[in-house]
């Protein structure tokens, strides 16, 4: 859609994620969006983590949303598919962040490494989901991550 915009540049669009829209952001990368660069901030890497780790509530969301097919889960999860990923990504994450814990971003970003992906793991001390004790900061890094990409 971005590219049939008369005042878009096609070879300069680059894709941002908070929390769902991260695992979106994910997928469409899986799916080959023609993007520069991406960022996501407090995201699921791992929906069958994410339901242990959350509470009926939670739960009840992910089964109305995706369903109970474990298979399903993993075809959602980037964790389990992070060869995938061909665009730079930087991933935000905070350490406090009850929603989405941190150990989502850490193991996606420490598999992103074992196969050589360009990316950049940012854990945020005290920070919560949208990193928003923070905002300056999570700012900061998505400008410089998107400008060092759009650059090349």
């Amino acid at each position: 859609m971005a590219k049939s915009l008369p005042f878009i540049d096609p070879t300069r669009i680059v894709m941002l994620g908070f929390s769902r829209d991260g695992m979106m952001t994910y997928l469409a990368i899986k799916h080959g969006a023609e993007i520069k660069a991406a960022t996501v901030v407090g995201s699921v890497t791992d929906l069958g983590q994410l339901y242990d780790d959350r509470d009926e509530g939670m739960r009840n969301v992910i089964w109305e949303l995706v369903g109970i097919n474990k298979k399903e889960w993993v075809e959602r999860s980037a964790y389990y598919w992070a060869e995938n990923i061909d665009v730079p990504i930087l991933i935000l994450h905070g350490e406090d962040d009850w929603r989405v814990k941190v150990s989502q971003a850490k193991k996606l970003a420490e598999r992103l490494k074992e196969l050589g992906k360009v990316h950049e793991l940012v854990v945020f001390p005290e920070g919560d989901h949208g990193l928003n004790s923070h905002r300056a900061e999570r700012n900061q890094k998505i400008f410089d991550w998107f400008e060092i990409y759009l650059n090349r």
